[in-house]
């Protein structure tokens, strides 16, 4: 690169951050102006509206006023996140250059986190990273190319590639992506040192990543891959995307994301803010048990996967099984979708209403394929026929009143006990036919399981244990999510139509039964969903295998691999793609890494593991995030007690990450990552366990750069294969391990 075009790059720079002072000259200009209409319609309405409401014009006038607030404030707040843009800007207003030909001459666009307009003028000085030009960059080397602009397909030929990296408003580094330097420049931005919050990424998306984030938004998407590999950064761009792309159709409100735990909410919450989104709405999944929760003591995630997967809890291992098997929940669809109602015949005195088999030939005319339409198509053809023997037999029934009254009636008295006992039967009739058909979501979970066991040719102890908890007001956590699942079924849940996209992340540690509930409770959205089924720690309770999100979500969804892991260092994704051989033997063939090399993990040999702890974080002073992650709980405990004051122990879903050192069991630490990891007695305390490798592949993936494990034995024959890829050292004396 030229001295020419370096002086080139930079007078660019100076005009664009010539107009974004302006920008912001002027923004900061209309806040005070903005903030002063704000608090002049508070002032107003405070001081002008009725005390009392005496009539409608009250009513207007107070409505008006509050309309008015409302308003200023928006106008306010929109301002602000413009000023919020403005000002990121100016720190780093774009990262990449693409020059191209087309038939109608050369183009020059310069590529950045949002998009910004020449002082006056219609040109782009910065095309948002979004804008189908864009796409280009992340998806093309010099040469042809193309993009979907909105009038068609554009064929062009890309001649120079450049990228960027410019903070507080100077240019540090520019080159050419063709050249040397593309790998190491990715490298340095892979080794910075993270905190805990995940970053944007929208300057080092990657070619795979792109297709999956731009992929067809209006269908349901699976984005697989190993840890490390993007997926949730993926998930998120994709989100700010789709707000982007389809902004006239979706807004901040009608997007969801959902998570297993508070952990990981907290952990995501800056992306969309980050790329000039409203953060939208999010959701830890067991939140949705409250209908059930209130009425029950109700268990949670955490405590199934502790007594299911780690427990001996073999019966219930039985039939949870059964509770997530994909062909139960079809069955139970189809059941309530072809719901078998029973109608009770209906007489009065000794003269038939409607028959049974009157109903059933009437219904089969008009049944609907799903159950609460059905069930109010059933009430009403009830009402009907009611309605109609009353009215055709009025003047009986009024003289069998009158006859039955112990005292005279006068007319009026008369044809109000006639409507009174035409209610009463209505409702009466309703009544028997919620017993007959068992009607409560509760005896309904127990007789489809029961119904689904017989037809399997089980026994039906299942449904008498489901039963059982029904009436101990106690339900293990599947139980709760089998009577969310059968209420949806039933039309007892209101569904959110106004959710039209939800990212749905670490998937594989959803059931299948958790994955229908999503599907049926939002049923106008379309999903992300984000998995690596080798993170799937629990055989049961989880997703294992990637057909079973198609079964759940339909042929519909679109399937998105990403093949190369960009988290760890290459020492600490061989020691992993390792782990995973043996389940996987072609996983050198099918996904790749990043060449990025630090230090070879550590297998820490320690009589006492917790203890040895303080000393390796006393190593680890210059990274930002450390977590020491242990196999459960009381271990967790176990470390802290020996860290003092240092680190935050987490132990609950609920808990944010706020400290630099976290201590967390393995099952809280899904999803997210640290500069330095130790792993604390994880390889021994797991080693009866079938998922023993993958529990190891989970944690050992959760380090960017530094990983030790900390044991109290040398690794297992099991691990054999393993020793080439980490150092083992052992205690030295009575305090510190030799590092």
């Amino acid at each position: 690169m030229t001295e020419n075009e370096q002086a080139l790059e930079r007078r660019h720079l100076e005009q664009v951050e010539g107009v974004i002072t302006k920008n912001l000259h002027s923004l900061y200009e209309e806040r005070e102006q903005l903030k002063e209409q704000v608090l002049e319609a508070r002032r107003d309405m405070w001081e002008n509206s009725p005390r009392q409401i005496r009539d409608f014009d009250d009513v207007l006038q107070i409505a008006d006023q509050g309309g008015q607030v409302s308003a200023a404030e928006k106008r306010f707040g929109e301002n602000q996140r413009e000023i919020a843009r403005q000002e990121k800007m100016r720190n780093s207003p774009f990262f990449g250059r693409l020059d191209y030909r087309e038939p109608g001459g050369e183009r020059k666009v310069y590529i950045g986190i949002y998009g910004l307009r020449g002082e006056g003028s219609r040109r782009m000085l910065v095309v948002d990273w979004r804008a189908p030009v864009s796409s280009m960059f992340y998806s093309f080397d010099t040469g042809e190319a193309w993009f979907d602009a909105p009038n068609g397909r554009r064929e062009v030929d890309i001649t120079l590639k450049r990228q960027y990296k410019i903070q507080d408003g100077k240019l540090v580094l520019m080159y050419d992506t063709n050249s040397s330097m593309y790998d190491g420049i990715l490298g340095q931005v892979l080794a910075q040192n993270t905190d805990h919050n995940l970053k944007v990424i929208v300057g080092s998306i990657q070619k795979e990543q792109n297709a999956a984030i731009r992929g067809d938004t209006r269908h349901s998407c699976l984005i697989c891959g190993l840890a490390g590999s993007g997926k949730t950064s993926v998930g998120l761009h994709r989100l700010a995307y789709i707000l982007y792309h389809d902004r006239d159709r979706v807004k901040a409100e009608n997007i969801l994301m959902v998570s297993n735990n508070g952990i990981f909410s907290s952990y995501i919450s800056q992306i969309l803010p980050e790329l000039g989104e409203d953060p939208g709405e999010s959701l830890v999944f067991h939140d949705l048990l409250d209908t059930v929760g209130r009425e029950y003591e109700l268990e949670d995630y955490y405590e199934q996967l502790k007594a299911v997967e780690y427990g001996q809890a073999k019966a219930r291992r039985k039939w949870l099984r059964v509770k997530y098997a994909p062909d139960f929940l079809e069955y139970c669809t189809a059941y309530f979708a072809n719901f078998p109602f029973k109608l009770p015949e209906l007489r009065y005195g000794e003269e038939p209403i409607l028959s049974p088999e009157a109903f059933q030939a009437k219904w089969e005319k008009m049944r609907f394929s799903a159950f609460r339409p059905g069930y109010e198509l059933v009430k009403k053809m009830v009402r009907e026929a009611i309605d109609d023997y009353f009215f055709a037999h009025r003047e009986d029934i009024c003289r069998d009143i009158e006859r039955k009254s112990p005292v005279f009636l006068s007319e009026k008295e008369t044809r109000s006990l006639y409507q009174k006992t035409r209610r009463e039967y209505v409702e009466e009739a309703f009544a028997e036919i919620h017993r007959l058909n068992r009607l409560d979501p509760e005896a309904q979970a127990v007789e489809v399981l029961g119904n689904y066991l017989e037809a399997l040719g089980e026994e039906n102890d299942g449904a008498i244990e489901l039963a059982k908890a029904f009436r101990r007001r106690k339900l293990w956590y599947e139980d709760g999510l089998l009577c969310l699942l059968i209420r949806l079924l039933m039309g007892e849940v209101p569904t959110r139509p106004e959710i039209l996209h939800i990212v749905l992340d670490e998937a594989q540690d959803y059931s299948p039964l958790q994955l229908t509930i999503l599907k049926l409770l939002y049923p106008k959205s379309s999903f992300t969903i984000l998995a690596d089924v080798f993170q799937a720690v629990g055989g049961l309770t989880a997703t294992t295998d990637y057909g079973l999100f198609g079964r759940v979500f339909g042929p519909g969804l679109r399937e998105t691999r990403l093949e190369k892991c960009y988290r760890s260092s290459s020492e600490i994704n061989a020691l992993a793609f390792q782990l995973l051989s043996r389940e996987y033997p072609d996983m050198g063939k099918t996904y790749s890494y990043f060449q990025r090399h630090t230090q070879k993990p550590q297998w820490v040999v320690s009589s006492r593991p917790a203890q040895a702890v303080p000393p390796l974080l006393g190593r680890l002073g210059q990274y930002g995030s450390l977590g020491v992650i242990t196999g459960d709980e009381d271990q967790a405990r176990e470390v802290k007690a020996c860290l003092g004051d240092q680190g935050q122990l987490i132990v609950s879903s609920g808990e944010k990450l706020t400290g630099r050192v976290a201590v967390l069991p393995l099952l809280l630490a899904k999803g997210l990552e640290f500069d330095g990891v130790i792993l604390v007695n994880l390889a021994y305390s797991s080693k009866e366990d079938e998922n023993f490798r993958r529990r190891l592949y989970l944690g050992c993936t959760r380090a960017l750069h530094r990983l030790y494990l900390v044991e109290p034995e040398e690794p297992s024959e099991e691990l054999e294969d393993c020793r080439p890829y980490w150092e083992i050292v052992r205690e030295q004396g009575a305090q510190s391990p030799l590092l």
